[in-house]
């Protein structure tokens, strides 16, 4: 499978109108939709006929969004349902606001219809192909997957050369908005209760008291004060939750400190419960940072090809 930039995918007659449409590629990447719309309705009324001109209309609508006009757009383009770019764009529409989508009598478990008869694609078709795959993933509750098509999505842009992809918002928005539902769904994010945490980081089966024990408490209640200040609507106790953290966290750097000066492999020992410990509170938290080391990438596999 090749992925081409969308400026070598289509190509108009006129030289001035295939400039007008990668001006509007470029502002559909910066979000400027009111702009795209106007320019592509004057380019539709030159090219009636012309498909892509069509699918890009959508597609700004779509990112605007006004989805009154969307649903009309391709309820008028039925008749174009063998053209690729239009045809994800549908399915596109109809994962995202399947509740709204009652004109369209398509079964979204199923991605069949989608079949290509060629190995070369542009950069937003793949990148619809990929949204589609990321909601399908939320949808069924696989977050990791999610985050590994999101991956998929960013080394593809950035090899195309277009790191800025209206794509790469709405996945990031997409992956954001599962993870905040999730939550909310859980009401709180699943720390361990206090026996777990002394079972993991006991010395031995009688160990209650030990400083290893204590550090591990103190984790705890350090993650939990972070999640309150994350969530925390009343700014009149942000502060005194605040100087409760810092207390907790100094507290433990103490004994982590002391933990050093006397028994290393120990102290190896206790960092490495400790970030398992915060991997489980923050496998409940997107975090658009992390996608920017290298070594986190090569752990991902891509997309499914189209």
């Amino acid at each position: 499978m090749t992925i081409v930039s969308d400026e070598t995918f289509f190509s108009l007659e006129s030289k001035d109108d295939a400039a007008c449409l990668s001006k509007c590629l470029l502002d559909l990447n910066r979000r400027n939709c009111g702009a795209v719309i106007t320019k592509l309705l004057h380019l539709k009324k030159k090219y009636p006929k012309n498909d892509s001109i069509s699918f890009f209309l959508g597609l700004g609508y779509r990112l605007l969004p006004d989805l009154d006009a969307l649903q009309k757009l391709l309820t008028s383009l039925k008749d174009q349902e063998t053209y690729l770019p239009l045809k994800l764009l549908r399915w596109w529409f109809i994962f995202d606001y399947s509740s709204h989508c009652s004109s369209f009598l398509i079964k979204t478990h199923s991605l069949s219809e989608i079949d290509p008869d060629r190995k070369t694609f542009c950069l937003a078709e793949f990148c619809i192909w990929g949204l589609i795959r990321l909601l399908e993933a939320l949808d069924q509750g696989r977050y990791i997957e999610g985050e590994a098509h999101f991956i998929s999505l960013i080394k593809i842009a950035e090899k195309v050369g277009s790191p800025h992809h209206w794509a790469l918002d709405e996945a990031e928005t997409l992956l954001e908005s599962a993870y905040f539902l999730r939550r909310l769904k859980l009401k709180k994010v699943p720390v361990m209760d206090k026996c777990e945490v002394v079972n993991l980081f006991r010395l031995h089966k009688e160990d209650r008291s030990s400083i290893c024990v204590e550090i591990g408490l103190l984790s705890k209640k350090i993650l939990l004060i972070e999640e309150k200040l994350k969530t925390m609507n009343d700014q009149t106790l942000f502060h005194p939750y605040r100087l409760e953290l810092i207390h907790y966290v100094k507290k433990r750097r103490e004994l982590l400190d002391h933990l050093l000066l006397v028994n290393i492999p120990m102290y190896n020992k206790v960092i490495k419960e400790i970030r398992h410990l915060e991997n489980i509170a923050q496998g409940f938290y997107f975090s658009p940072k992390k996608y920017k080391k290298n070594s986190y990438l090569k752990s991902y596999v891509l997309v499914p090809s189209l």
